[in-house]
């Protein structure tokens, strides 16, 4: 998603803002691939950030999150496969 910022304190007038997700892009590299199950595996471990692999949004990290994360990144439940997108370049 991109908008035009015309005013706000500090933002020079005129800036475009760009924001942007990826389901699973638990790294955050703007690339899903195979790191991302290293990164759920740290998330379990306490060394992530719980936004990032809280994939259903319940608030917590359990067995729910993982089959959903399963379900996007193979393309199974429903969704589009997440595996091996990416970002597209910034504008």
């Amino acid at each position: 998603m991109t908008c035009l910022i015309e005013s706000a304190q500090g933002i020079p007038a005129e800036t475009t803002l760009e924001i942007a997700h990826l389901p699973c892009d638990v790294d955050q590299s703007a690339n899903v691939d195979i790191g991302e199950a290293t990164a759920v595996g740290e998330e379990y471990e306490g060394d992530r950030s719980l936004w990032l692999v809280d994939t259903d949004r319940s608030g917590e990290v359990d067995g729910d999150d993982a089959t959903e994360f399963d379900n996007l990144f193979n393309g199974t439940g429903g969704y589009s496969q997440w595996n091996g997108q990416s970002l597209p370049p910034p504008l």
